[in-house]
């Protein structure tokens, strides 16, 4: 039986070129003018009317980009059986309960100040543009097709509505407060945005549950006082859940598809006082389906857009070092350095088209460095000296480098009793 609790919690991350960054839970959201539109009927009426005369008009206006930033704590407590088949074969089975908590630490803007001066200018902007094609069209009234001629006067009706002196109104009526309270008007309005598009509003988020639970057999094909050989074999089910799509912050327990891997390790003891250990473990993630939101770039990464999707978490492949060296009586320390690469997802639409906003920085590289310390009774209950068969033993890992993976610290304690 096994027992093992493991601690973690991360601000930064190592982005898509290896450089260590703050960790981002919800990335940047651009406010549109469409988004934009229902802080104010006029404002809106504005926005939709020019649309709807000239569609595209408002597109490349920016009322600034949000970016909320925050830090994620995660408590895993995991429970496992192993049983004898026989001197060499063991079959054992793990389950993980997750206890995680989502901080959200602030929403800024990281380009344009979102002020009056600029949301005037935005406006002013829509009817420029309107105003500029109406006046090329009656320049060339007797030339013009009587559609362009409805147009023309359309827009003219608008833009008269819409002069200098209204859009400072109707800005002054929508902005009366931000230069005293210019956060909660942003944060105010990135919660509309969100909601609107069918997400849950932003806020603390704390969830616990059970992870993916695992199972398998351990064979000890070859085993000397010198040299020792394990091959596992083991599959993980999703018994984990999986990113709420509806939330922004959360963290899934598990993958939502079946895993399948296996490990060789070599346990190499060239002295009384030194033992080496290389495991090497690959890991095949199988293919699922999923109901998913869908966002079309990594501009704008939020969509009110959901369909089924098929997904295929790629592939794993893990690399392991370590070494242990005695301490005193029953302690003994060891070293553990440890790299591990992971294949690109693939993200496809039942129609077969390839989601590639989904794909892009999945691509995964991480390297571990650890620092063990170890307590063993085994070998002295193996020679009548103590009472109980037991291992203790407490680690210590940071992430030192890596691309598209939490720059987190790991500590874990671990308990294992023989029977």
């Amino acid at each position: 039986m096994i027992y093992k609790q493991i601690t973690t919690s991360f601000v930064d991350k190592f982005d898509n070129t290896g450089k260590q960054t703050p960790y981002t839970s919800v990335a940047n959201i651009e406010l549109t003018a469409e988004r934009i539109a229902s802080i104010d009927p006029a404002i809106n009426n504005l926005i939709s009317s020019a649309e709807s005369l000239e569609p595209g008009i408002t597109s490349g206006l920016s009322f600034g980009k949000t970016d909320v930033q925050g830090n994620v704590d995660v408590d895993v407590r995991v429970v496992g059986f192993g049983w004898g088949l026989s001197d060499k074969l063991t079959w054992f089975a793990a389950a993980p309960f997750w206890k995680a908590k989502v901080n959200l630490k602030s929403v800024e803007f990281t380009e344009q100040n979102l002020t009056k001066t600029q949301f005037v200018n935005n406006l002013r902007t829509i009817v420029q543009r309107l105003e500029a094609k109406m006046q090329a069209l009656e320049s060339q009234w007797s030339q013009i097709t009587p559609e362009q001629q409805n147009w023309v006067l359309q827009t003219k009706q608008l833009i008269d509505k819409y002069d200098e002196t209204q859009l400072q109104k109707h800005t002054a009526t929508a902005m009366a407060q931000l230069s005293q309270h210019l956060p909660d008007v942003r944060i105010s309005t990135l919660h509309r945005v969100i909601t609107d598009l069918g997400y849950q509003p932003l806020g603390t988020w704390e969830g616990s549950g059970i992870g993916d639970v695992e199972s398998g057999l351990k064979w000890k094909f070859h085993d000397k006082e010198t040299l020792g050989s394990l091959l596992e074999l083991g599959v993980r089910a999703p018994t984990g859940r999986v990113d709420d799509q509806d939330l922004i912050q959360d963290v899934p327990f598990g993958d939502g598809q079946w895993d399948v891997w296996s490990s060789l390790s070599a346990d190499v003891k060239p002295t009384p006082w030194l033992r080496i250990n290389q495991t090497v473990t690959a890991e095949m993630q199988l293919p699922s389906q999923q109901e998913m939101r869908t966002p079309k770039s990594a501009d704008d990464p939020l969509t009110d857009e959901k369909q089924q999707v098929r997904f295929d978490l790629g592939d794993k492949l893990r690399t392991e070092t370590s070494l242990n060296l005695p301490f005193f009586w029953r302690f003994s320390w060891g070293a553990t350095y440890m790299r591990e690469w992971k294949q690109q997802d693939k993200y496809t639409l039942l129609d077969g088209t390839t989601q590639e906003f989904l794909e892009s920085e999945t691509k995964r590289i991480k390297e571990v460095v650890g620092l063990e310390f170890l307590y063993s009774s085994v070998d002295d209950f193996t020679k009548g000296s103590a009472l109980l068969p037991m291992m203790a033993w407490i680690n210590f890992e940071k992430t030192v480098s890596g691309i598209n993976v939490p720059a987190n610290d790991v500590v874990s304690f671990s308990v294992q009793f023989f029977f």
